[in-house]
């Protein structure tokens, strides 16, 4: 047995340096706890290992700081200049801007690994103990489940390539949702506030066991969104978690983890239904 934990504990330390595609699993014709503690034991260090890695010297980490040392840079060209002017000035001003989300985006990166990091460690991933009034990004408890560990470890790392804005702010989000029974969230177009606000929200777990719904004008955005959700959180949750309902049915219920529809369907929902029973969160996109 302890040659076929080993070979286990292997093909995952390949499969997170992206050397395999193969999903390992162990499969005992005898379930012998002191062997399922033990692969435990081991995959807790071996992903603790990895995730501390890329926290410290991953690809997209290093891209990110090169990135904020030529922002350093830029602004201290403007600074060795005498007699600046408002336009340069201007400049200077948006270049400070740019490196604060670029900073604030690599701190929230960093957040999100320690949520990971604190469950690999047998702590409640469901609370983050960092900074005061801090949430947690990702609802994780009960067993370990490696595929989708390893499916957030890589969104995360999507997640910092992509340099979506609203990265930077998840979570301020997190915490004015906990906090708040209605949030008007305005951003420029291309934030990510369509395809990134209901991940938060799915990732986090705060609709528990309900469901979270996304509203979207037309039918083909509702579709659109859909099929973006499944592919950016694919592996993250269990399947048939997502959902599109782009028109109406009296019979339907509204009871996956994240459902898709346009306006006027959760308004033919709401008549039906004026509780929303099973709903936990409506996010109205482009209200």
């Amino acid at each position: 047995m302890y040659h076929a934990l080993s070979a286990v504990v292997a093909l995952w330390d390949y499969r997170l340096q992206g050397k395999t595609l193969l999903v390992p699993e162990l499969v005992a014709n005898v379930s012998v706890p002191s062997d399922e503690e033990e692969l435990r034991d081991r995959l807790c260090d071996l992903f603790s290992a990895h995730v501390l890695s890329l926290m410290e010297n991953g690809d997209c980490v290093k891209k990110v700081r090169a990135e904020i040392e030529e922002k350093d840079r830029k602004v201290e060209s403007f600074s060795s200049k005498r007699g600046i002017k408002l336009e340069a000035f201007e400049r200077k001003k948006a270049l400070i801007a740019e490196k604060d989300l670029i900073v604030k985006r690599l701190e929230e990166f960093k957040n999100g690994m320690k949520n990971i990091l604190k469950f690999l460690q047998g702590r409640d991933g469901s609370v983050y103990d960092g900074e005061k009034d801090d949430v947690a990004v990702f609802s994780l408890e009960g067993t370990y489940d490696w595929p989708r560990i390893h499916s957030l470890i890589r969104m995360e790392c999507r997640r910092l390539d992509d340099w979506l804005p609203i990265y930077a702010y998840r979570q301020n989000i997190l915490k004015r949702i906990h906090g708040e029974q209605v949030m008007v969230s305005i951003g420029e177009t291309g934030s990510g506030k369509s395809t990134q606000l209901v991940q938060f929200l799915a990732d986090s777990g705060v609709a528990a066991a309900e469901s979270i719904v996304c509203t979207q004008p037309r039918k083909m955005a509702a579709l659109t969104l859909a099929d973006r959700f499944r592919e950016e959180s694919n592996g993250c949750y269990e399947e048939n978690s997502v959902h599109c309902t782009p028109a109406f049915f009296s019979t339907e219920q509204i009871s996956s983890k994240v459902v898709f529809m346009t306006d006027n369907c959760l308004l033919q929902h709401y008549i039906k239904d004026r509780s929303l029973s099973g709903v936990s969160c409506v996010v109205i996109d482009e209200a």
